[in-house]
């Protein structure tokens, strides 16, 4: 389980779909394995945790 994630396996695309609902803005995120999906939502919280400390938005 991923907090702040909701995910689901995408049949049309074939592809493992992440949304977001902890940014203000929509984030979704697509990729084709779950190994790679899980490295986009890291790297997606690092750069909001990041920019919200550094006054940025997302």
């Amino acid at each position: 389980m991923h907090r702040g994630w909701v995910v689901m396996w995408s049949a049309w695309h074939r592809t493992f779909t992440a949304f977001s609902y902890f940014t203000p803005a929509p984030l979704v995120l697509d990729e084709p394995t779950p190994n790679a999906l899980i490295n986009r939502m890291r790297q997606a919280e690092l750069g909001y945790s990041t920019g919200r400390i550094n006054g940025r938005s997302f």
